[in-house]
């Protein structure tokens, strides 16, 4: 599992303080009750995360995007590794009939992954990934794609809802307009707060665990600017039950300084002014190792972001692109 055991610098940079090291506890048990403890308290639990590569998302198998099949030893690995947490890429409607009616054979292999990411000892978090064509927010598309969103999300959930609170849900991956990666305009910021408020509820209506499971919401396009501006966190039936997720550029397009400045806005933001969690979902920062350089870059921004993602308090995914 070279993949994995590459990014040593990173996981002794995180492991090398209390934040990082937070223990899971206990024998992995899918079924169970949820522990009395907030999305806040919770978060300490999940760092050291790792982001798997998108095999459960490629189209005609899980090695068509040159990634290798998920297995149990490949999460063992990430698990022996130091990580705490695993962030599953799930494409669901490439897998779903015409009515969005998911089948049987893609929730099984969903399932299987997700068990094998428990067993192996690791929090878990899904999402639906890889839909932004149909996930447009926009006004003339904002009620076919909430109702989409609530029926994916009732389906996903309803199949979950006795696992216990090592099983997150997330929302949704980087919507926003198609090729627009500006700011977001006062309409595609409202939309988009729909999508997440939709999201919640549809969850939190298939009772069970998911009355009050962990639930991780995104801003516009996952960019951390957007959202500490336009995120509107969704009202929820539950208190401290709320994770937000971001993204972050990599060493070519950011400065140290600069992902710093971002760190501590997004602590003052949410985690200092609302008690609301930060996760980092991507760092993209693993690079490709065909590219010329990529090590000049990556050796030192490892350890850096680790340690700025420690001083901050907010959760990094390590990203094996």
């Amino acid at each position: 599992m070279k993949q994995v055991l590459s990014v040593a610098q990173f996981v002794l940079a995180l492991c090398a303080n209390p934040f990082a090291r937070a223990q899971s506890g206990g024998t992995p048990a899918m079924p169970g009750p949820m522990r009395d403890i907030t999305s806040l308290q919770l978060s300490q639990h999940l760092a050291p995360s790792w982001n798997l590569a998108p095999s459960r998302e490629a189209i005609g198998s899980e090695a068509a995007w040159d990634h290798r099949t998920v297995t149990k030893a490949l999460l063992d690995t990430i698990k022996a590794a130091a990580f705490n947490s695993v962030r599953i890429p799930l494409s669901w409607t490439r897998y779903a009939d015409a009515n969005d009616h998911l089948r049987a054979d893609r929730m099984a292999r969903a399932t299987e992954v997700v068990n094998q990411a428990r067993n192996a000892g690791l929090h878990v978090i899904i999402d639906i990934h890889s839909d932004s064509a149909w996930m447009q927010p926009t006004y003339a598309r904002q009620a076919a794609a909430n109702a989409r969103i609530g029926k994916l999300w009732t389906q996903i959930a309803h199949h979950f809802r006795t696992y216990d609170d090592h099983l997150l849900f997330a929302a949704h991956h980087e919507v926003m307009g198609a090729g627009d990666h500006h700011a977001p305009t006062f309409e595609s910021c409202t939309v988009q707060n729909s999508f997440n408020q939709t999201f919640v509820n549809a969850v939190r209506a298939t009772g069970g665990n998911n009355a009050v499971r962990h639930l991780v919401v995104q801003g516009y396009n996952g960019h951390i600017d957007h959202t500490c501006d336009f995120l509107a966190v969704p009202t929820d039936t539950v208190a401290g039950r709320l994770m937000v997720e971001v993204h972050c550029d990599g060493p070519a397009r950011a400065s140290g300084g600069h992902v710093t400045a971002q760190f501590n806005r997004m602590r003052q933001r949410f985690i200092d002014g609302l008690g609301v969690p930060v996760l980092v979902g991507e760092l993209p920062a693993a690079g490709r190792l065909s590219v010329d350089g990529v090590r000049t870059y990556r050796t030192p921004w490892d350890p850096y972001i680790a340690s700025a993602a420690r001083a901050h308090g907010v959760v990094p995914t390590y990203s094996a692109k």
